[in-house]
């Protein structure tokens, strides 16, 4: 379960991310107030996902998933450029994701 409210959480706080930037560009009220619902609801899933494991492994796994996302999302809903730093980075988050989770006990 703890896998699942993590990537849940993650793509909570990227629909966050979303909205926060699309307020940014339009200025309406609605957009802040659904995002911040959303980072609420990311942030109910932490909490469940602290409950599985450790609070460590969730503040490791969940940002580190959501900042990827975020990414992501610029790039495809905003057309923002990526640079090569950025996607070795995405790439390092995502390896280390990778390895919390093959063994998350060391």
């Amino acid at each position: 379960m703890f896998l699942i409210y993590s990537v849940m959480g993650a793509l909570l706080y990227t629909g966050g991310d979303i909205l926060g930037k699309y307020w940014a560009l339009n200025d309406k009220l609605s957009y802040f107030i659904v995002g911040l619902i959303l980072y609420s609801a990311g942030g109910a899933l932490m909490f469940l996902a602290i409950k599985e494991d450790s609070l460590t492994m969730a503040l490791l796994v969940m940002p580190s998933l959501a900042i990827t996302l975020s990414l992501i999302a610029g790039y495809y809903v905003f057309g923002e450029r990526i640079s090569s730093l950025q996607y070795a980075a995405a790439l390092v988050i995502l390896l280390a994701v990778v390895i919390l989770m093959w063994n998350p006990k060391l």
